[in-house]
């Protein structure tokens, strides 16, 4: 009776972590208008709190594992001490309709990850302490896309180790929920999107220091008729 409980307990988990740990399938018909895929909105992922460098292998025992993509964490998964660590994992593949794109990762988030692909680490965005030297957050503006070798048809994992923490403006939110970036951790990239994006933080600079330029010669010239508006009343 022991050994069919026992049996029975073995399969369940077995069962178990194969319906958590299922396989996403991607087509270009879910690029964004931008020819960019959110990942980190979509299901399948799994998380678990911690750091295990194991996590990032291919086949694991997910058994204990939780439902929940990167766009729905929060400060509820963060310590005493303010700090939010974890693991997420995704099994996806391409379709056909992917075949001959260029590819890329985008990351949007303060949060630093560290990515992996098939047990591969990708790159690095921040720092997340894992290597002994001091956590560094990552700073997500004027950044390039990373590129990656992705074939269609062929089963991928992405494995991501983040780490966050509580916001130092807002108790009651990690630092990249502020900004909604933990909505935005991840996307998957086609070359128009990094050709936009190029060009964005080309022109945004120009844009930004006409901006300031304007408001310096109108506050000059405020300061000026002021100036003569008292000097006048002399």
């Amino acid at each position: 009776m022991k050994a069919i409980l026992a049996s029975f307990l073995l399969a369940f988990n077995l069962i178990q972590a194969l319906a958590q740990d299922t396989t996403l399938v991607l087509n270009t018909s879910m690029f964004e208008p931008k020819q960019d895929i959110n990942l980190s909105s979509l299901d399948r992922w799994i998380y678990h709190e911690g750091n295990n460098i194991n996590w990032a292998e291919r086949n694991i025992n997910a058994a204990e594992w939780q439902r929940l993509k990167p766009a729905d964490l929060s400060v509820k998964y963060a310590d005493k001490t303010g700090r939010a660590e974890g693991w997420f994992r995704l099994k996806f593949r391409l379709d056909s309709t992917f075949e001959g794109l260029p590819l890329a990762f985008d990351k949007n988030s303060w949060a630093a990850v560290d990515l992996y692909v098939d047990g591969q680490l990708i790159a690095s965005f921040g720092n997340t302490g894992s290597n002994g030297e001091t956590y560094q957050e990552h700073y997500p503006y004027y950044k390039p896309h990373w590129p990656v070798n992705l074939k269609p048809g062929q089963d991928y994992l992405i494995a991501i180790h983040l780490v966050d923490y509580v916001s130092p403006f807002s108790s009651k939110k990690l630092k990249s929920e502020l900004e909604d970036s933990n909505k935005v951790l991840l996307y998957l990239s086609g070359p128009d999107s990094n050709a936009y994006w190029l060009s964005f933080c080309r022109s945004n600079p120009v844009y930004a220091t006409l901006w300031m330029s304007i408001s310096l010669i109108m506050t000059i010239l405020f300061w000026l008729l002021s100036y003569q508006d008292l000097y006048e009343k002399k």
